[in-house]
């Protein structure tokens, strides 16, 4: 059983929240003191999570998370100089007691240089994580390979609790191939550590912004479906 319902997005009750995520018929950019407006009596409870993307140089770790924003999307490779931070709103309906709440996902950036460079940033971006978002691309096959150790890099302290949820998502998905990494390992990949595998294709879209947050539903209520379950449901 999941924590959210999955398919409320496509419901009628969404739309109003929805809605206050866009802003002139673009994605609405929340600041760090903006949150979503709603009328008084639709006021609804906020949950805050940091989610740590990494993942190795070139992947599309910062062009994930401009997907997930409704930013524009990077046409080239340029390396995030330091720790860039975005807030990114969802709603979703709790199952248990049937109350939209808005997660505020707070998604973190570096690159890989600058990891290197300075020894604090690494920990930094772990300290109180609730999301380890690791990104590969199907374009990359050593990114997919190289993410065992990923894993053991941002293994925290087991004592820490509850642990940091883990997710793997894999980009560029509109250029891949089965010659690249092929749906066997993929799917062996999701076994073998118990972490789903999603998949992006972070590309421009022509889409109403309507459409274009229906198409990062499924990213989005994952790792909200996961957290959720995580605190609430004590899941581990």
């Amino acid at each position: 059983m999941t924590a959210i319902d999955m398919s409320w997005f496509r419901s009628e009750h969404s739309a109003e929240y929805l809605k206050t995520l866009i802003h002139k018929g673009k994605r609405r950019h929340f600041g760090l003191l903006e949150r979503p407006s709603l009328p008084p009596s639709r006021e609804v409870t906020t949950a805050d999570y940091k989610i740590f993307v990494c993942g190795k140089s070139g992947v599309g770790k910062t062009a994930t998370i401009a997907k997930l924003c409704g930013a524009n999307i990077p046409d080239s490779f340029s390396e995030t100089s330091g720790i860039e931070t975005t807030t990114v709103y969802w709603p979703a309906l709790i199952r248990d007691g049937g109350k939209v709440i808005y997660f505020r996902l707070n998604f973190w950036d570096v690159g890989d240089n600058a990891m290197k460079k300075f020894d604090h940033i690494l920990p930094a971006c772990q300290a109180s994580a609730d999301c380890f978002l690791y990104t590969f691309s199907f374009t990359d096959r050593t990114s997919f390979e190289d993410l065992p150790q990923l894993l053991s890099r941002m293994s925290t302290d087991s004592s820490e609790s509850p642990h940091p949820a883990q997710v793997f998502i894999g980009t560029r998905a509109d250029q891949y191939t089965m010659s690249d990494i092929s749906e066997a390992e993929v799917r062996d990949l999701s076994q073998c550590w118990n972490i789903p595998v999603l998949r992006t294709k972070n590309v421009p879209s022509d889409k109403p912004a309507i459409e274009q947050l229906k198409d990062i539903a499924h990213i989005m209520n994952t790792i909200c479906n996961m957290l959720w379950a995580r605190d609430h449901l004590q899941i581990r």
